[in-house]
Protein backbone atom coordinates (compact mmCIF):
# COMPACT_ATOMS: atom_id res chain seq x y z
CA UNK A 1 0.00 0.00 0.00
CA UNK A 2 1.32 3.74 -0.77
CA UNK A 3 1.94 6.41 1.42
CA UNK A 4 -1.72 8.55 1.49
CA UNK A 5 -3.94 6.17 0.51
CA UNK A 6 -6.28 3.64 2.28
CA UNK A 7 -8.10 0.24 1.10
CA UNK A 8 -10.20 -2.18 2.67
CA UNK A 9 -12.20 -5.40 2.13
CA UNK A 10 -15.22 -6.63 3.26
CA UNK A 11 -14.73 -9.92 5.26
CA UNK A 12 -17.65 -11.34 3.35
CA UNK A 13 -17.65 -14.91 4.88
CA UNK A 14 -18.19 -13.53 8.26
CA UNK A 15 -20.48 -11.19 6.82
CA UNK A 16 -22.30 -14.57 5.45
CA UNK A 17 -22.16 -16.43 9.04
CA UNK A 18 -23.43 -13.52 11.00
CA UNK A 19 -26.38 -13.35 8.11
CA UNK A 20 -27.53 -16.73 8.69
CA UNK A 21 -28.08 -15.73 12.57
CA UNK A 22 -29.61 -12.38 12.40
CA UNK A 23 -32.93 -12.35 14.13
CA UNK A 24 -32.04 -15.54 15.86
CA UNK A 25 -32.01 -15.78 20.12
CA UNK A 26 -32.00 -18.11 22.20
CA UNK A 27 -33.52 -18.59 25.97
CA UNK A 28 -32.50 -20.84 28.67
CA UNK A 29 -34.32 -21.48 31.70
CA UNK A 30 -34.23 -23.97 34.04
CA UNK A 31 -37.54 -25.18 34.63
CA UNK A 32 -38.37 -28.65 33.58
CA UNK A 33 -40.72 -28.44 30.04
CA UNK A 34 -43.39 -30.57 32.04
CA UNK A 35 -43.65 -27.19 33.75
CA UNK A 36 -43.02 -24.44 31.39
CA UNK A 37 -43.18 -25.09 28.03
CA UNK A 38 -40.85 -23.86 24.95
CA UNK A 39 -43.91 -20.98 23.81
CA UNK A 40 -44.54 -20.06 27.39
CA UNK A 41 -41.25 -19.68 28.25
CA UNK A 42 -40.88 -17.26 25.29
CA UNK A 43 -44.19 -15.57 25.73
CA UNK A 44 -42.84 -14.72 29.60
CA UNK A 45 -39.17 -13.50 27.71
CA UNK A 46 -41.50 -11.50 25.48
CA UNK A 47 -43.49 -9.86 28.53
CA UNK A 48 -40.18 -8.36 29.88
CA UNK A 49 -41.12 -5.37 27.06
CA UNK A 50 -43.77 -4.41 28.79
CA UNK A 51 -42.11 -3.80 31.97
CA UNK A 52 -39.42 -1.74 30.18
CA UNK A 53 -42.75 0.55 28.43
CA UNK A 54 -44.04 0.55 32.01
CA UNK A 55 -40.24 2.67 32.86
CA UNK A 56 -40.40 4.62 29.71
CA UNK A 57 -43.80 5.52 30.68
CA UNK A 58 -42.93 6.39 34.09
CA UNK A 59 -39.64 8.09 33.08
CA UNK A 60 -40.21 10.07 29.80
CA UNK A 61 -43.39 9.67 28.12
CA UNK A 62 -46.58 10.39 30.38
CA UNK A 63 -45.78 10.97 33.45
CA UNK A 64 -41.99 12.61 33.45
CA UNK A 65 -40.96 11.35 36.85
CA UNK A 66 -37.50 12.70 36.60
CA UNK A 67 -35.42 14.30 38.00
CA UNK A 68 -36.70 14.32 41.21
CA UNK A 69 -34.32 16.38 44.39
CA UNK A 70 -35.82 14.50 47.19
CA UNK A 71 -32.98 13.38 49.68
CA UNK A 72 -34.50 11.16 52.64
CA UNK A 73 -35.42 7.82 51.96
CA UNK A 74 -39.06 7.70 53.14
CA UNK A 75 -39.67 10.74 50.58
CA UNK A 76 -38.14 8.80 48.00
CA UNK A 77 -39.98 6.16 48.49
CA UNK A 78 -42.97 7.99 48.65
CA UNK A 79 -42.85 9.39 45.92
CA UNK A 80 -42.19 6.38 43.83
CA UNK A 81 -45.19 4.96 45.60
CA UNK A 82 -47.29 7.92 44.11
CA UNK A 83 -45.40 6.87 40.48
CA UNK A 84 -46.20 3.68 41.07
CA UNK A 85 -49.87 4.59 41.91
CA UNK A 86 -50.34 6.64 39.10
CA UNK A 87 -49.21 4.27 36.36
CA UNK A 88 -51.23 1.42 38.06
CA UNK A 89 -54.43 3.89 37.50
CA UNK A 90 -53.08 4.73 33.91
CA UNK A 91 -52.73 1.16 33.15
CA UNK A 92 -56.48 0.25 34.66
CA UNK A 93 -57.98 3.11 32.53
CA UNK A 94 -56.28 2.04 29.10
CA UNK A 95 -57.87 -1.65 29.69
CA UNK A 96 -61.46 -0.05 30.56
CA UNK A 97 -61.06 2.38 27.50
CA UNK A 98 -59.29 -0.36 24.89
CA UNK A 99 -62.61 0.12 22.91
CA UNK A 100 -62.10 3.86 21.80
CA UNK A 101 -58.36 3.66 21.82
CA UNK A 102 -56.30 2.48 19.23
CA UNK A 103 -55.40 -0.69 20.91
CA UNK A 104 -56.21 -4.65 20.66
CA UNK A 105 -59.02 -5.23 22.88
CA UNK A 106 -58.22 -9.13 22.79
CA UNK A 107 -54.51 -8.42 23.43
CA UNK A 108 -54.22 -10.44 26.64
CA UNK A 109 -56.08 -13.27 25.40
CA UNK A 110 -54.35 -13.38 22.26
CA UNK A 111 -51.17 -13.43 24.35
CA UNK A 112 -51.90 -16.42 25.37
CA UNK A 113 -52.64 -18.18 22.15
CA UNK A 114 -50.72 -16.33 19.79
CA UNK A 115 -47.82 -18.24 18.32
CA UNK A 116 -45.24 -16.06 19.91
CA UNK A 117 -42.49 -16.66 17.38
CA UNK A 118 -44.73 -16.30 13.90
CA UNK A 119 -45.36 -12.36 13.05
CA UNK A 120 -48.16 -10.81 15.33
CA UNK A 121 -51.26 -9.76 12.93
CA UNK A 122 -53.40 -6.96 14.44
CA UNK A 123 -56.21 -7.75 15.70
CA UNK A 124 -59.62 -8.10 13.83
CA UNK A 125 -60.75 -5.38 15.90
CA UNK A 126 -57.71 -3.49 15.61
CA UNK A 127 -57.68 -3.46 12.31
CA UNK A 128 -61.48 -2.23 11.73
CA UNK A 129 -60.32 0.33 13.85
CA UNK A 130 -57.87 1.80 12.12
CA UNK A 131 -59.30 1.45 8.71
CA UNK A 132 -62.89 3.28 10.07
CA UNK A 133 -61.21 5.67 12.83
CA UNK A 134 -64.46 4.81 14.49
CA UNK A 135 -65.26 2.54 17.09
CA UNK A 136 -68.16 -0.27 17.11
CA UNK A 137 -70.61 2.39 18.62
CA UNK A 138 -69.84 4.83 15.85
CA UNK A 139 -67.80 7.13 18.01
CA UNK A 140 -64.10 8.31 17.17
CA UNK A 141 -61.21 6.21 18.16
CA UNK A 142 -58.62 8.75 19.53
CA UNK A 143 -55.18 8.19 21.42
CA UNK A 144 -55.08 8.02 25.23
CA UNK A 145 -53.32 11.38 26.26
CA UNK A 146 -56.36 13.18 23.49
CA UNK A 147 -58.84 11.42 26.02
CA UNK A 148 -57.33 12.54 29.05
CA UNK A 149 -57.31 15.98 27.46
CA UNK A 150 -60.84 15.82 26.30
CA UNK A 151 -61.45 14.84 29.70
CA UNK A 152 -59.85 17.70 31.42
CA UNK A 153 -62.36 19.81 29.98
CA UNK A 154 -64.84 18.47 32.29
CA UNK A 155 -65.37 20.95 35.06
CA UNK A 156 -67.11 21.63 38.43
CA UNK A 157 -68.16 25.30 38.31
CA UNK A 158 -69.19 27.38 41.75
CA UNK A 159 -71.72 29.95 40.90
CA UNK A 160 -72.93 33.15 42.79
CA UNK A 161 -75.74 35.11 41.60
CA UNK A 162 -75.70 38.67 43.17
CA UNK A 163 -78.78 41.28 43.75
CA UNK A 164 -78.29 44.82 43.17
CA UNK A 165 -76.10 45.29 46.53
CA UNK A 166 -73.54 43.17 45.15
CA UNK A 167 -74.86 40.30 48.25
CA UNK A 168 -75.50 36.58 47.66
CA UNK A 169 -78.79 35.82 46.70
CA UNK A 170 -78.15 32.13 45.80
CA UNK A 171 -74.97 29.87 45.01
CA UNK A 172 -74.83 26.38 43.17
CA UNK A 173 -72.70 24.30 41.56
CA UNK A 174 -72.78 23.63 37.50
CA UNK A 175 -71.14 20.86 35.97
CA UNK A 176 -69.62 20.67 32.72
CA UNK A 177 -71.67 18.53 30.52
CA UNK A 178 -69.68 15.43 28.96
CA UNK A 179 -70.04 14.87 25.46
CA UNK A 180 -70.86 10.94 24.48
CA UNK A 181 -67.12 10.38 23.92
CA UNK A 182 -66.67 12.08 27.39
CA UNK A 183 -69.76 10.14 28.89
CA UNK A 184 -68.87 6.90 27.50
CA UNK A 185 -65.00 6.98 29.37
CA UNK A 186 -66.31 8.01 32.50
CA UNK A 187 -69.05 5.42 32.62
CA UNK A 188 -66.19 2.96 31.41
CA UNK A 189 -63.79 3.81 33.77
CA UNK A 190 -66.31 3.11 36.92
CA UNK A 191 -67.21 0.14 36.02
CA UNK A 192 -63.94 -1.90 35.05
CA UNK A 193 -62.90 -4.43 37.72
CA UNK A 194 -59.54 -4.17 39.00
CA UNK A 195 -58.21 -7.55 39.26
CA UNK A 196 -57.71 -9.17 42.04
CA UNK A 197 -60.52 -7.36 44.07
Amino acid sequence: MAEGHFTFQRNSQSMEQEQQLDGIYSIRTNEPADKLSREDALRQYQGLSRMERAFRCLKSVDMLIRPIYLREPTRVRGHFFMCMLAYYLQHHLRNAWAEGLYAEEELPQLRKTRDPVAKAEAAPSAKLKKLTQKKAAGLPVQGFAILLKGLATLTRNHCELRNDKRTAVARFIKHAEPTALQRQALDRGEVYPVQGS
